[in-house]
């Protein structure tokens, strides 16, 4: 079984709760980094991950939606983690993986945990970052 397919049909032992921020930098036409802007909130409550957008994105006229969040105005909810933030979780059979989840001593893929550990920046969206957040 797949890491992905193992983190979709897991319902028990829950997880810890955990938040994030996420965060888009905008680049100008010469490719400069521009003042951070606020995307919106993720949320794990120990049974349901919630997805909303920050009042501020909401209101930017120059900004799309992102993938898989195409209604701005919804609270998206889901019990499996949603693949644009699941894709920042790399996979379990890397050794520099394997090693970062050891040294933290996780017993089991704590998504909430692994988000925190890897989920910071990623190759396949630069110009977003996730930010853990106080609960």
């Amino acid at each position: 079984m797949s890491f992905f397919s193992a983190l979709k049909t897991k319902r028990t032992p829950r997880h810890q709760p955990a938040s994030f921020t996420l965060i888009y930098w905008p680049r100008d036409d010469q490719g400069r980094r521009q003042a951070e802007v606020k995307v919106g909130r993720l949320d794990f409550d120990g049974d349901l991950w919630t997805f909303r957008y920050d009042e501020e994105y909401k209101h930017r006229t120059d900004l799309r939606p992102i993938e898989g969040f195409g209604e701005i105005e919804k609270v998206y909810r889901s019990p499996v983690l949603f693949p644009f933030f699941a894709v920042r979780i790399p996979h379990e059979s890397r050794a520099d993986v394997r090693d970062k989840v050891d040294e933290r001593a996780l017993e089991e893929r704590d998504e909430g945990e692994l988000l925190r550990i890897f989920g910071r920046h990623v190759v396949s969206s630069p110009a977003f970052e996730l930010i853990p957040a106080s609960l």
